[in-house]
């Protein structure tokens, strides 16, 4: 599919395929590689365009506003790009038909916030390839991270840790519960799932055509997956 963003002053964003339940934030995907993380833009570009996911791309460095952090209310623009990625999700959501009429997600959405780390090894001397981050099951069931952690470690032959170092962001949170310091904005419920995924930064630039073939099976995957449990649950409502 051919991406057409649509674009506010901090953010970009395309509402994707309305039948695919998966976005993708890449919320550190610009400024100079020192501050960025960096192929996070093309990747989530790509991905976008090959599966029908909706996507989301900060237009600013986190030096700025780090839009995977909570709002800063003494920096203008912190407000101000958060506001508008939350705007931006709500579109893509509304685009996906997954809002019932009290705004929360009636069927289940995959939200992947797509970020970068370096190198590193784990305490058996692995290299760390990719990081799943839930904050310890408070963004997503535990299920539904095992599963996703499965698919990459198998279809890719990869070290995949879970809430190891980076355990999810605590703003990630307020899209499902709200964000208390916004009283307006009430998130999207339980049926949002987030995870946090860490590319190492072998497999972005040494081996990126691999990872985002991985990346784009999983998504997939999940949202067929996704289809046929909806229907299940039709089903059993109408019967």
């Amino acid at each position: 599919m051919k991406v057409n963003y649509k674009y506010m002053d901090y953010v970009r964003y395309w509402p994707g395929d309305s039948r695919v339940h998966v976005i993708i934030d890449a919320p550190h995907c610009s400024g100079e590689p020192n501050e960025s993380d960096e192929r996070t833009l093309e990747l989530s570009h790509d991905l976008a365009e090959a599966t029908g996911a909706g996507v989301i791309q900060s237009l600013i460095p986190r030096t700025i506003a780090d839009l995977n952090r909570d709002i800063d209310f003494e920096n203008q623009v912190s407000a101000q790009a958060h506001a508008q990625q939350r705007k931006a999700l709500y579109h893509i959501l509304k685009h996906k038909n997954v809002l019932n009429t009290e705004g929360l997600a009636d069927n289940c959405f995959l939200y992947i916030s797509l970020h970068g780390m370096k190198n590193g090894f784990s305490t058996d001397l692995k290299s760390i390839d990719i990081e799943i981050g839930t904050r310890w099951g408070a963004l997503c069931e535990d299920n539904m991270a095992d599963y996703l952690k499965l698919l990459l470690s198998c279809s890719g032959q990869y070290n995949v840790l879970l809430n190891n170092k980076f355990v999810g962001s605590k703003c990630l949170y307020w899209h499902i519960n709200g964000d208390p310091r916004v009283p307006a904005y009430k998130g999207y419920g339980r049926n949002l799932k987030v995870v946090q995924i860490e590319l190492c930064r072998v497999l972005r630039f040494k081996y990126y055509d691999n990872i985002f073939k991985v990346l784009a099976n999983c998504i997939g995957t999940i949202h067929q997956d996704i289809i046929e449990n909806n229907k299940r649950k039709i089903y059993s409502q109408i019967h």
